[in-house]
Order: C-alpha cells, then sequence, then structure tokens
C-alpha cells in the first residue's frame, strides 16, 4: 500500500471506529472515499502532487472524531420508546383481564394456577420480544430459501404430530403466522427478475394455502392470504420486480376487487344480524347476547342479560369470552368505559405500527414491516368485528389480552421483530436493485442461482 492509500485508509479507520453500527461502515467508506478522490482530483488537476492533494483533501474534510461522532449520531438504533410503552400496558392490560376472568369463571381453588399460567407464557413472550429485537433481520434476506423451506417443514410437523381440537389444527394456527415474514424475505429475493419473479412468488404461496386447509380455520387463512397480498402487491407497485406498468395496474384493480369483495362480506354479514337475533335460542344466541350487553351497558359495573324472563350474567350465558370475546365480556361485566379504554389501546397500536412501517427507510425493511404489521393490524380488526357480531371468522382472539401461550408468544415476536427493524431502519445499505438476477434465462433454460445471495 503506497503512502496515498495508506493516509487516507487511516482516515478512514478513525472515522469509522467513532461508528458503533458496523454494518453502515463500508456505505460510509465508500462515499468518503469518493468525495476524498474528488477534491485529490480536483488538486492534482491544478498541479498539485498526489500525495499533497491527499493531505489537503483530508484537512479540508475535517477532524475524523468530529466526523465520525457525527456520522454515529446521525446512524444510531432508532427506539420507539412509546410503542414499547403500548406493548407494557398490554401486558399489563392482558394480565388484569385474565386475573378477572380467573375470578369470574373459575373457583377460587384454581385461581392461582390460571394467573400463574399467564405468567409463565408472558415472560416468556418477553423473551422472544427481546430475542427478535436484538436479530439481525437481515439474516431472513440472505437465507430466504432456507427460512422458507424450513418453514414448511415445521409447520408440517406441527400438523401431523397435534391432535385435533375444536374441529381444526389448533395448536398450528399462530405458528402458521409466522409464514408471512418468511415469504416476505422470498419475494424480496426475486427483486429485478420482472413478471417470472411475480409467477414464482405467486407458486410460493400454493404451500401455505395447502397448509392453512389443513389446519381447518379461516382465522389464519384471511390473515396470512392478506398479509402476503399486501406484500405482493406492494413488492409490485414500488418497483422490486421491475415489472412494466401494465403490471403494476393490473395488480391495483386485482387488489381493490379483493378488498371490495371483503368489504361487501362485511356489509351484507350486518344486514343479517337483524334477522339473527330473533333466533334467540339458535344461530343468534350470541348476536343476542352482545346486542343486549351493548345497549344496556353502563359506564361502569356490570349489565345483566334478559333472557328467559330473568336476568343473568355474562358468565353464564356463553362461553369462551376469555378467549374470544374479551371485549364484549369487559363491556357487560366491567362497563362501557374500560372496554372503550381496552379499544382505544387495540387502535392505538395499529397506529403506532401503521407509522413505524412508514418511516422505513430501507427496501427489505418495508416489506418484512408491512407483512409483520398486517398480520398484528388485522387480528385486532377482525377481533373488533368479532365482538360486535361480525362473526368473519369462527374463532377471533385479541392479540397479546386474550388467554393463550401461542397467542402471546407469536405476537410478541411479531412486535420484537417490527421495531427491530424500525432499529435498523437508517443503519442498513439496502439496495433495491443488485447486478444479477436470482432467476435469469440461459441457453433456453429458466435458472435458479443460489450462489446469488452470497453477493448480497
Amino acid at each position: 500500500m503506497n503512502q496515498y492509500n495508506e493516509t487516507l485508509e487511516k482516515y478512514l479507520d478513525i472515522v469509522c471506529k467513532q461508528i458503533k453500527s458496523k454494518c453502515i461502515h463500508k456505505k460510509i467508506r465508500k462515499e468518503l472515499l469518493d468525495h476524498l478522490n474528488d477534491q485529490i482530483d480536483a488538486y492534482i488537476k491544478k498541479g498539485i502532487t498526489k500525495e499533497q492533494a491527499s493531505v489537503i483533501a483530508i484537512k479540508e474534510m475535517g477532524n475524523p472524531l468530529e466526523i465520525g461522532n457525527q456520522l454515529n449520531n446521525t446512524h444510531k438504533p432508532l427506539i420507539s420508546h412509546s410503542t414499547i410503552i403500548i406493548i407494557l400496558l398490554f401486558i399489563a392490560v392482558g394480565g388484569w383481564i385474565q386475573y378477572l376472568f380467573s375470578y369470574s369463571l373459575y373457583s377460587i381453588d384454581i385461581h392461582l394456577p390460571t394467573s400463574m399460567n399467564f405468567i409463565k407464557y408472558s415472560l416468556a413472550g418477553i423473551l422472544f420480544f427481546i430475542a427478535t429485537y436484538y436479530f439481525d433481520y437481515t439474516w431472513l434476506k440472505k437465507h430466504p430459501i432456507i427460512c422458507y423451506m424450513t418453514f414448511i417443514i415445521l409447520i408440517t410437523i406441527i400438523n401431523i404430530t397435534t391432535s385435533e381440537s375444536m374441529g381444526g389444527k389448533y395448536l398450528a394456527i399462530y405458528p402458521f403466522l409466522l409464514f408471512v415474514p418468511v415469504y416476505a424475505s422470498v419475494v424480496y429475493s426475486l427483486r429485478n427478475t420482472k413478471f417470472i419473479g411475480v409467477i414464482v412468488a405467486i407458486i410460493a404461496f400454493i404451500p401455505a394455502i395447502i397448509i392453512s386447509k389443513i389446519i381447518s380455520f379461516d382465522y389464519p387463512y384471511i390473515i396470512v392470504s392478506f398479509s402476503c397480498l399486501a406484500i405482493l402487491a406492494c413488492a409490485i407497485i414500488m418497483g422490486y420486480f421491475n415489472c412494466n406498468n401494465v403490471v403494476k395496474i393490473s395488480t391495483i384493480i386485482i387488489t381493490s376487487i379483493i378488498f371490495l369483495i371483503v368489504i361487501i362480506n362485511l356489509f351484507t354479514k350486518a344486514l343479517t344480524l337483524t334477522k339473527e337475533i330473533e333466533e334467540i335460542d339458535g344461530k343468534g344466541f350470541e348476536t343476542y347476547v352482545i346486542k343486549e350487553s351493548i345497549v344496556h351497558a353502563k359506564p361502569f359495573g356490570e349489565t345483566m342479560i334478559n333472557y328467559d324472563s330473568s336476568l343473568q350474567s355474562i358468565d353464564s350465558m356463553v362461553g369462551n369470552w376469555s378467549r374470544y370475546k374479551t371485549l364484549i365480556y369487559i363491556n357487560s361485566k366491567y362497563g362501557y368505559v374500560p372496554a372503550l379504554l381496552i379499544t382505544t389501546l387495540l387502535l392505538s397500536l395499529v397506529y403506532k405500527l401503521i407509522r413505524i412501517h412508514k418511516k422505513q427507510q430501507n427496501h427489505f425493511g418495508t416489506l418484512l414491516s408491512l407483512g409483520c404489521v398486517s398480520v398484528i393490524s388485522l387480528q385486532i380488526i377482525i377481533s373488533i368485528f368479532y365482538n360486535i357480531g361480525l362473526n368473519i371468522c369462527r374463532i377471533s382472539p385479541f392479540p397479546l389480552i386474550s388467554y393463550g401461550a401461542d397467542n402471546f408468544i407469536v405476537n410478541m415476536m411479531l412486535l420484537g421483530l417490527i421495531l427491530s427493524i424500525y432499529r435498523r431502519s437508517n443503519i442498513i445499505d439496502d439496495k433495491l436493485y443488485n447486478d444479477g438476477s436470482y432467476i435469469y434465462y440461459k441457453n433456453g433454460k429458466l435458472i435458479f442461482d443460489l450462489k446469488y445471495y452470497k453477493n448480497l
């Protein structure tokens, strides 16, 4: 190494030593070196020697310690304190709700073990949250095929080894939701492959459809399908596949049609509520209970349901309130003010997650956060509908606050991943288009280049 290169390298080394995020070092070194070389070339044209020009350019650039500290402040990890506070509130509210349920629905003898169950799985969920929060999510984009195949194998094993409950493979519901971040890594890996990549992305979703049918619950199928559709539509519209405008416009039209069908379906269900309410002893029984608890709700305190010529507590009328109709139970048992506060907390989490996603500054993080935010937001929206009688799915637990270890742990993992993406949003050097492609034609053959990822 000559004196010219050695001088520049020493300068860049001092700058980078001040920057804690090592993943951004390569990008910063390149940007600073390009600027220094431009300055050096300008001085060389004026007749100054290369070595002297490098000294002058470095001096004009400034103190490397000061520049390094400034760049470190610019590229330090981001922390969404307000979102973390909301998550902690969710954990507290979830504990409070399960505490109330344990007294209302069970005998005192088993109250302590029921409360301990929540404490145990909430601690496990917090550990998973911390693990995913500090997890380097770029590993997913470097190993999409490994992630995809591993997930398919594991979810298949879960489906085979678990017994049916409530008419389906209940224990596979929440693990299946983790297909969404895996699918985001697959879609990102297909960038710059044009229409072929779109076709491959659609094919990659087919196993998920098959698995969801084996699970036999609409809940994970709807959430995963819409989240993956959002990822694919976003990738096409934002030019990840480098498709033409016809494909982009077609994607917008198809996506709009699908959402319109869902809205019409919800409106149709709303029209049938009045008829169902009259069938008190049949299909509309739960709808009747929900209507009575909402119409006659008090600001605070229990609302008794008028049924069979007597006033009855909601505890004795419908089962599984702690798991599925948490909100309407709180409304009936403790008043609409606590129910509205919980609803506000739920919607505030959706709002914060959407804000975090919109602040995303790198391409893979955009797709990944979109998928994770969609999964959690759809759970909350579907659950709210479910609690006012719009039964889109057979079951619909609230994330974090409804009872269940699988619910709590998987959603804490997704939240940790979202905040991990946000945390690194300004320190990840993420190019949308790289030289070469993962899929390409050669000599009439369709080639899948597995070595392509080593250069990412």
